[in-house]
């Protein structure tokens, strides 16, 4: 599988909460051109779903907890559809 993913931007590098990711098929016979192109035209149809979603004000982010397998309690960022 491929795709591509709209995040907000943080201090990392494509580290920031996810708004929306769309995935493809890869297929036996794909070539990276044919990949880079499938990624391509998701990527046009994401950002300008997630970019309305944004105007329209419909996208918070919020914290959420979780816990590593070492029991070790951690929080994230996560974007929350209104």
């Amino acid at each position: 599988m491929g795709g591509c993913t709209v995040h907000f931007i943080d201090y990392g590098e494509d580290t920031g909460p996810i708004i929306g990711q769309k995935v493809f098929q890869i297929e036996n016979n794909d070539t990276l051109d044919t990949i880079k192109k499938k990624g391509l035209a998701l990527e046009w149809e994401l950002y300008p779903e997630c970019i309305n979603l944004f105007a329209e004000n419909r996208l918070k982010t919020v914290k959420v907890p979780y816990i590593l397998k070492n029991g070790e309690e951690k929080e994230r960022t996560v974007v929350k559809v209104l």
